[in-house]
């Protein structure tokens, strides 16, 4: 059996040790600990196959996105920045592997389709990948090299017609991925897309940096009906702090009618956030915080404030554990989750208290592992970065079941 240090915590295999040429300390050294593993009886419920790594853990990771299936409110997936995607069947109360078919691991994005359910679709540093059984398996989606894809949106009219913001370009396929075309729409530094179902509408935001005396410089808001064909300015709508900010402001629709838009973003020393009834002629100023995400039933929560009526009156959020990335609200207003640094965030009563869910999300980057030669009967040490586990994370991670990662050798 053989112990190592991978991207997604320690794994073990049944591998020889001597099977392959190998130097001789890395020879000697994965030897001891398959001996520590053996001696200390750690080998026995691992159930490590034949040239397939089981992981030990610890759990936990950095998370890159969360995405709640639209369809099924106890479906969640979440993004890892070098891990792959895991899925939750409980509502984020455990998590598994769930990247059978991705040849990258680092996720910069995930999107549903809600019209085909268990539709799910992956934005890697390396490419697109698509899952039609709620994230079993994968499948890679034609996509010109050279870019990184980023940020994608499914137009709301036509299911086959993909909107993928990269590195460089706006890239759209009309036929699920089997031909893209690059539109020079976009040309600023930074920027994301966004579908509105209830306009038919997809929304494409972006920001110049350019210097103080740039014309051209800060926040566009661009729109487009006819699938990237004609795209509509709609800058001149935006409320006017927004016009200044130095990054994107988060546009979020809200799920339910009459699809109401939202705005949240950073300028200057505070946030701002507002508020559309009418597709966005109009704003209305409101309180909150980033990070921002809207559901239905009137939640929305703006980092440590929240609303339950739209926006009408607010009242004080529950803390978090950890410093979170962006907000999702599921189908059930009830359910709340955001990325985090260990682990996804999970609240279960519209974010009035938080929790770090990670149970089967063994998603910690270890750089090295060792075995203690005083205490090699009862300790394995590992680091993450420059920081060594802690016991309690290992203790914690030898207490759950094993699963067999879906990596071959």
């Amino acid at each position: 059996m053989r112990i190592e240090a991978q991207p997604g915590g320690i794994h073990t295999s049944r591998e020889r040790c001597f099977q392959r040429p190998a130097p001789v300390y890395r020879t000697l050294l994965s030897c001891a600990v398959a001996v520590w593993a053996l001696a200390s009886g750690l080998a026995a419920p691992l159930v490590a196959g034949t040239n397939w790594w089981t992981s030990l853990g610890p759990n936990g990771g950095l998370v890159s996105v969360v995405l709640p299936d639209p369809t099924d409110p106890q479906v969640v997936y979440a993004g890892t920045y070098d891990s792959g995607v895991y899925k939750s069947a409980d509502a984020g109360a455990s998590w598994q592997l769930a990247s059978s078919g991705l040849l990258d691991v680092y996720i910069s994005d995930l999107t549903a389709d809600p019209r085909h359910p268990g539709s799910v679709y992956a934005a890697t540093f390396s490419g697109l990948y698509v899952s039609r059984d709620f994230a079993a398996t994968w499948s890679a989606v034609p996509f010109p090299g050279g870019d990184r894809p980023l940020n994608l949106a499914i137009d709301p009219r036509h299911p086959d017609t993909l909107y993928m913001m990269t590195s460089f370009d706006l890239m759209i396929t009309r036929d699920g991925g089997k031909h893209w075309s690059a539109n020079s729409i976009a040309r600023r530094q930074s920027a994301y897309l966004v579908a509105d179902p209830f306009r038919s509408s997809v929304f494409l935001l972006e920001v110049d940096y350019g210097g103080d005396d740039d014309p051209g410089r800060g926040v566009a808001w661009l729109e487009t009906t006819d699938g990237g064909t004609t795209w509509t300015d709609r800058t001149a709508l935006l409320p006017e702090p927004v016009r200044g900010a130095f990054y994107p402001p988060l546009l979020a629709v809200e799920p339910s009618p009459p699809g109401r838009l939202w705005l949240a973003f950073a300028y200057g020393f505070g946030t701002h956030v507002f508020s559309s009834a009418d597709g966005g002629a109009t704003w209305q100023a409101k309180l909150g915080n980033l990070p921002f995400a809207v559901g239905t039933g009137g939640l929305v929560v703006a980092g440590d404030v929240r609303s339950l009526d739209g926006g009408e009156t607010w009242e004080s959020a529950g803390s978090y554990p950890e410093h979170p990335g962006s907000l999702a609200i599921g189908p059930d207003p009830s359910r709340v989750y955001a990325a985090g640094l260990t682990g996804v965030l999970v609240s279960g009563d519209g974010a009035q208290s938080w929790q770090v869910a990670k149970r089967g999300l063994t998603a910690t980057k270890i750089q090295a592992a060792a075995v203690d030669p005083a205490e090699s009967r009862q300790s394995l040490h590992g680091r993450r970065g420059h920081r060594p586990l802690e016991e309690s994370q290992w203790r914690e991670a030898l207490a759950q079941p094993r699963a067999r990662s879906q990596g071959r050798l």
